[in-house]
């Protein structure tokens, strides 16, 4: 056998090795546009979210100011007044109390990037199992 024609184990298939590089690349490529293209959908929700968000705030403040002040106005005569404000502050207060909670859990359930997340991992183990000598 010819010296130049014989490589050891390990160098004669580092031919392989050169369209799996090719195919990493491109699939970094694409996966990028993906994340790319969702991060650009997430920015828009966001901020149409944030948006209603912030006019929301607004009128419900307003619409408590004035509901406040109109049933302080009815009660004002009342020797209950005390009382039944105090009762409407606790009922401002657990409403607000819940929405925060709401709040919380849908910002621990939001999987940021997630189909992303899920191309890469896939990615990842077709490549794994593409490699020479790592079957499964």
């Amino acid at each position: 056998m010819p010296a130049s024609s014989y490589l050891p184990p390990p160098l004669n298939q580092l031919h392989q090795i050169g369209p799996l590089l090719r195919l990493a690349t491109q699939a970094i490529q694409h996966r990028s546009a993906l994340a790319a293209l969702e991060l650009s959908a997430a920015r828009a929700h966001i901020t149409s979210m944030l948006l209603m968000l912030a006019g929301a705030t607004v009128l419900a403040l307003l619409g408590g100011f004035a509901a406040t002040i109109t049933l302080a106005a009815y009660v004002w005569e009342s020797s209950h007044r005390t009382l039944i404000l105090g009762c409407a502050t606790l009922v401002y207060l657990l409403i607000a109390i819940s929405l925060a909670a709401a709040a919380l859990r849908r910002l621990r359930a939001w999987r940021p990037l997630h189909e992303t997340r899920n191309q890469l991992h896939q990615d990842a183990e077709c490549l794994l199992q593409s490699l020479p000598g790592q079957s499964s």
